[in-house]
């Protein structure tokens, strides 16, 4: 990056994609929102004075830059998750009827629940469940409408729902409550380790951090649970050993992806 740019490009990468971000958090009351937006632009801003102090000194803002975008993700994802995970569960009036879940993580919680009583997942189905709340019991197609498949059997491959069981008997275990999303969280964070490894150029590590942390491609996929962030984080792990020459274990963490 030339030396009389002040700011860098993963910082106006940044301020974009965290603008859009904010788009697709709820608020239930204006308190919230606003100390919400404050604490973010000013996080926004201080990394925007990292960058200009440090503009010609890129390893001297390392560790400032570092800090800010963690208190990010922290801040915007990880609070942002959690809240998703409190208000469903406690049946909040923004988070009602499962508004703010997608049918992934119902039908994915139903499965386990099939799974703990010793029933077969694909051949049960899923009528008179809470999928019920969610989805319309018929889609349309072109031939005309048909039942949709999620209420006839689980329409995930096997991998995913064999990686959720330990932490969906945790929840139950410590809290009697399991929210699918956990997986998608934890996922995320382990992402970062193995992203940040990938380029050996110091702009590029950040660059790539911000573009995937508050891409709107992957933050939906943690607070409304999309389940793709588990498999793109096995994806991610067979690039680096890839990058690494270790093509055995590459090969080992990519075939998941063949599972879900």
């Amino acid at each position: 990056m030339p030396k009389n740019k002040f700011f860098s490009l993963d910082g106006l990468l940044l301020f974009i994609l965290v603008l859009l971000y904010l788009k697709e958090i709820r608020f239930d009351n204006f308190l919230s929102c606003f100390l919400f937006y404050v604490i973010t632009l000013l996080l926004l801003l201080l990394y925007f004075l990292v960058d200009f102090k440090y503009s010609q000194t890129k390893n001297q803002a390392k560790n400032y830059k570092i800090l800010i975008l963690i208190f990010l993700v922290v801040f915007l994802v990880g609070a942002t998750t959690l809240s998703h995970i409190y208000g469903r569960y406690n049946n909040l009036p923004v988070y009602k009827a499962f508004s703010s879940v997608h049918d992934s993580v119902i039908q994915t919680e139903e499965a386990l629940n099939f799974l703990s009583q010793g029933k077969n997942p694909y051949r049960e189905n899923y009528h008179g469940t809470s999928l019920d709340e969610w989805l319309k019991g018929e889609i349309e197609t072109a031939e005309g409408s048909i039942t949709n498949p999620a209420f006839e059997h689980y329409v995930y491959l096997p991998f995913y729902l064999e990686l959720s069981w330990p932490f969906y008997q945790l929840g139950k275990s410590l809290f009697n409550y399991y929210d699918a999303r956990i997986l998608n969280f934890l996922s995320y964070f382990l992402i970062f380790f193995f992203l940040w490894q990938i380029p050996k150029d110091l702009d590029k590590k950040f660059l790539l951090f911000v573009l995937f942390a508050f891409n709107p491609l992957f933050v939906g996929s943690i607070f409304y649970g999309y389940n793709d962030i588990v498999m793109f984080l096995f994806l991610v792990i067979s690039l680096y050993f890839l990058k690494k020459e270790k093509v055995l274990f590459s090969s080992f963490f990519f075939s998941p992806n063949n599972g879900c």
